[in-house]
């Protein structure tokens, strides 16, 4: 019987044994696994590339130009991913879905920026700490709830939160590469951040975007070793195998950085035409030496500000601030963003996430983005009048369906016209006369609809003064009887350069054309 006993002991205490080893966390398989996936590619190195640069033409106020077309491309590395996504709400740290310790995807945040969880999933608690004053550093199992009331508690406790703002503008060549310059990819905001800041394409315009940016505090996590470390022993191996692909390599969050900014992009008008990107460096100068001088501004930049407008967009802080914005001229909005400024800025409670940064949960290196924006700058502006104005091709798109007597303009069944036509300068001078050879015979409404009655002439071009009004006059040819005139376009090339193509028709709009034109 003892013996018995003894051997039923000691089988209880192989099957505890085996029981207790089950429950041992499958380390080496998850850093292996983890290990495995493929990292993102490195971006490109950062910089600005001029990768076109030719002459061109500009109209600008019914006057031609010759410019410096400049085309670069600007490309960014991110190691801090700016959050885009929470303009303009009125809360967006009560919604936010991520929190310090959440473990994401990376192709898809590389691709689009969505920065999204790989979800539930048994967790080994982490260790947070926050920057903010009196703050003492938290143990928690992560999940959203438990950092949100982390958080919480942290802001509401906190007191002298640093209300001091940093002010960045950029010259405004397009709305990508602006953003971009703030650390924003716009593809990952709202519609409404491009829609808000997009860039003029007058050229007595400039559009300058500021940025006023509060940090308040960062909240931070310590590597809990190995990507092992993040999990508990119970953790679901087959779920986090399919989570784990080998092309979509996990992250973490590691930090978030709470606070407030605001975007403004000031719109200044201009009589004078000249190169904008010297233009706006100035304007983007002045403007951020007033800020860092507690808003003062000379008069020179008063008069600037009160001729401009301005739009912007907020993230962070209440909506009862936001509010108060105005979105008149542009010196009213800036007495408007310093009150912004100081409304909350010693408190942390109504903090944004302004970005984030991850790292991979294999070796915790930094994970790296990249973005790129092209952009055109025009330069060495020289006013320029042509001599001469070339037609190298006509095409007439309607002509009257029957001649001033209602009659059809031939005889027989099918009465169609044969089109030519003349150019006759403001003098009743002949300056052209189409080879009556090579006239459109029976020409159909269909053929007007398909532009086939056109006539290539960039072989032997029609020439005119380029200051001096013209009348082109169509005429169906009649072999037995004097031609039929079928009406007169005007043409005056004035105030036309530098256009390439020009839509004409008659006064009763019976006759429509267009016109290929080059400028000598």
């Amino acid at each position: 019987m003892k013996h018995t006993t003894a051997t039923l002991l000691l089988l209880g205490l192989l099957v505890g044994c085996r029981q207790e080893k089950e429950l041992i966390k499958p380390s080496a398989e998850i850093n292996q696994l983890i290990s495995g996936q493929t990292l993102l590619p490195q971006p490109v190195a950062e910089g600005t590339l001029l990768i076109g640069d030719e002459p061109a033409s500009q109209l600008i106020n019914g006057s031609g130009y010759t410019t410096r077309k400049r085309t670069f491309r600007q490309t960014k590395r991110f190691a801090t991913h700016a959050n885009a996504t929470d303009f303009d709400q009125q809360g967006p740290n009560t919604t936010q879905g991520l929190y310090v310790g959440s473990i994401v995807h990376l192709k898809a945040f590389a691709q689009q920026g969505d920065l999204t969880s790989i979800g539930q999933t048994t967790r080994e608690s982490v260790s947070l700490t926050s920057n903010l004053p009196g703050a003492v550093p938290k143990v928690i199992l992560p999940a959203k709830s438990t950092y949100q009331t982390v958080l919480t508690d942290w802001t509401q406790q906190a007191s002298g939160v640093s209300a001091a703002f940093t002010y960045e503008a950029s010259v405004m060549n397009s709305t990508t590469q602006a953003l971009l310059e703030r650390g924003i990819n716009v593809g990952w905001g709202p519609v409404s951040l491009t829609s808000k800041f997009s860039t003029t394409t007058d050229f007595q315009q400039q559009d300058i975007l500021v940025a006023f940016r509060q940090v308040q505090h960062t909240v931070s996590m310590e590597y809990p070793g190995s990507a092992a470390g993040f999990f508990a022993s119970s953790v679901d191996m087959a779920a986090l195998r399919a989570a784990a692909l080998a092309d979509d390599p996990l992250g973490y969050v590691s930090e978030i950085t709470y606070g407030r900014l605001l975007l403004a992009r000031f719109r200044f008008s201009s009589t004078s035409v000249t190169a904008k990107t010297e233009v706006g460096a100035k304007l983007a100068a002045g403007l951020l030496s007033s800020l860092r001088t507690n808003f003062s501004v000379d008069d020179q930049l008063r008069e600037q500000l009160t001729t401009s407008t301005v739009e912007l967009s907020v993230l962070g802080g209440d909506a009862a601030s936001a509010a108060k914005l105005t979105r008149t001229s542009g010196i009213q909005a800036l007495s408007a963003i310093q009150q912004w400024i100081a409304d909350g800025a010693n408190t942390a409670q109504k903090a944004a996430p302004l970005s984030y940064k991850l790292r991979y949960l294999a070796d915790n290196t930094p994970v790296v983005l990249g973005a790129a924006a092209d952009y055109t700058e025009f330069s060495e502006f020289r006013l320029v009048q042509p001599k001469q104005v070339v037609i190298t091709k006509l095409t007439v798109k309607a002509l009257p369906a029957v001649d001033p007597m209602g009659s059809s303009w031939d005889l027989g069944l099918v009465g169609l016209p044969d089109v030519y036509f003349i150019v006759i300068d403001a003098g009743g001078e002949k300056r052209f006369a189409l080879d009556v050879n090579l006239r459109k015979e029976n020409v159909s409404a269909a053929d007007l609809l398909a532009s086939a009655v056109s006539w290539d002439m960039s072989k032997a071009p029609i020439k005119l003064d380029a200051l001096t009004p013209a009348q082109i006059r169509f005429w169906d040819f009649d072999s037995g009887n004097d031609d039929d005139d079928m009406g007169v376009v005007a043409f005056d090339p004035v105030g036309k350069f530098p256009q390439s193509q020009l839509i004409l028709q008659s006064n009763d709009g019976k006759i429509q054309l267009v016109l290929s034109l080059n400028w000598e």
